[in-house]
């Protein structure tokens, strides 16, 4: 099984969220070929095919 759908099932079975860095969540975005922009931090995935769009900003908290 592949890095990718290791962490597409850790993100979906939603008890490890913690362990789910930003920038990890990002690239599985891009690679589900989502769009992203980004704007004053914020990063904004949108999906032609998807109505809502994804609204997501790096925590400060180490």
């Amino acid at each position: 099984m592949s890095k990718f759908v290791k962490l597409i099932l850790k993100i979906l079975h939603g008890n490890s969220d913690k362990n789910i860095s930003f920038d990890e969540l990002c690239n599985v975005l891009l690679k589900l070929e989502f769009d992203q922009r980004v704007k004053d931090g914020h990063h904004i995935f949108t999906k032609n095919e998807i109505e809502e769009i994804i609204n997501l900003q790096a925590s400060s908290e180490k």
